[in-house]
């Protein structure tokens, strides 16, 4: 599985996040609020990814990255 980094943490709201992988393999990263409630799902395409905020409110969200039905990168971000 793949190395994924997420710049920068917290994010100002409207402004993107970079989510940075090592080779992209028909990963997608899903972003849930804090109630478990999937707010983004995008394909992971390109070693450098840019995920908007602007559609999103300040607080604090989950992220899964799925490859092949499986999750194998999680953790939370913050958008201020």
């Amino acid at each position: 599985s793949g190395k994924y980094v997420l710049l920068p943490v917290p994010v100002q709201r409207n402004n993107n996040i970079t989510l940075i992988s090592s080779i992209p393999d028909g990963e997608s990263i899903t972003l849930m609020d804090v109630l478990g409630k999937i707010v983004l799902i995008q394909k992971i395409v390109a070693t450098q990814e840019f995920i908007k905020t602007a559609a999103l409110h300040s607080g604090q969200y989950f992220y899964r990255i799925h490859k092949n039905g499986m999750i194998v990168a999680s953790g939370k971000l913050i958008i201020l």
